[in-house]
């Protein structure tokens, strides 16, 4: 199978670092995101209409996966009028991981359990409601990484353009242990860079 060139950024709240991590890998994007997943912890996946390519909200009620939907009024082509269109959150218990394909999808992990309103009062609090957000929270850009709802928790996001590019946001603690797991990931070409944080939210 072919190699895929993969840049992953870890971004350290507490010291506000980052390592960025670049290697060549096998695996697919879902199963990287898959592996990272700490054994104590639920994974909640937020994916904007926009970027349910693979299946639709059809597809996962045939499945029998279990989500719910964040209404969202979108412009129409030209910005002549609106149209109602439906976010998803796919809950953990489903052991499901929606296929990656492109866009900015984010992951939420959490040893607590966190629902719906949780999760959307944490994000319209931190003002995510936009692509350019979401990229800023992949790349650490203006520190939107620094309030998560529990101390233990992390943060993934992929970039808008590279499916193959992802940041994670979390404390020293589980940033170690995050970088521990993807050492033993075999990539191959591996190497790590670390930098300070400069830019401030």
């Amino acid at each position: 199978m072919k190699e895929i060139e993969y840049i992953i950024l870890l971004h350290d709240i507490d010291e506000e670092k980052s390592i960025r991590i670049d290697g060549r890998s096998t695996s697919t994007t879902n199963a990287i995101i898959e592996r990272l997943k700490q054994e104590t912890y639920n994974m909640l996946q937020f994916v904007k209409h926009e970027f349910l390519v693979e299946i639709g909200e059809y597809g996962l009620d045939q499945s029998g996966i279990e989500y719910d939907v964040i209404p969202r009024t979108k412009k129409t082509w030209f910005g002549l009028g609106n149209k109602i269109v439906n976010d998803i959150i796919i809950y953990d218990s489903s052991n499901y991981t929606y296929p990656y394909n492109y866009g900015n999808f984010l992951y939420y992990y959490s040893e607590e359990n966190i629902g719906k309103t949780e999760l959307i009062n944490w994000m319209n609090s931190n003002k995510i409601n936009s692509y350019f957000d979401l990229d800023d929270i992949y790349s650490a850009m203006n520190n939107y990484q620094t309030s998560l709802l529990n101390s233990n928790d992390f943060l993934l996001v992929t970039n808008h353009d590279k499916q193959t590019e992802f940041g994670i946001s979390a404390n020293t603690k589980i940033i170690e242990s995050l970088l521990k797991q993807i050492q033993l990931m075999n990539f191959t070409d591996y190497e790590e860079n670390y930098y300070k944080q400069t830019q401030k939210r």
